[in-house]
């Protein structure tokens, strides 16, 4: 988000969805910790408040991803919770894709 620091602490993203029934959907977070190329904990502010902590390492010759998400103590709908596991599904989808990119690359 342009006036925020950019891999730092402090930096903040926005992404925004066209669902299937063609509404918009804003996405915003918030960078709060990294170390390293390595670990990153990011605040989710829209849509939904969470804590999302993404971890790479080196795991046999490729790269293991690990995803820590955390939601509000609240209880979901089904169609929410479908919604939440594909949200989790894509993020790993385009990790995976970034990190099979640029195997071999310096």
């Amino acid at each position: 988000m342009p006036g925020t620091p950019v891999l730092e602490p402090g930096e903040m993203q926005y992404e925004i969805h066209r669902l299937k029934d063609g509404r918009l959907r804003p996405e915003l977070q918030a960078v709060q910790e990294l170390t390293g190329e390595r670990s990153a904990l990011v605040l989710g502010i829209l849509p939904v408040a969470s804590e999302d902590l993404y971890r790479t390492e080196p795991e046999d010759g490729g790269t293991r991803l690990t995803l820590t998400c955390r939601y509000p103590a609240r209880t979901f709908t089904p169609a929410q919770q479908e919604a939440l596991a594909n949200g989790v599904s894509d993020i790993v989808n385009r990790y995976k894709a970034l990190i099979e990119d640029t195997v071999g690359q310096p």
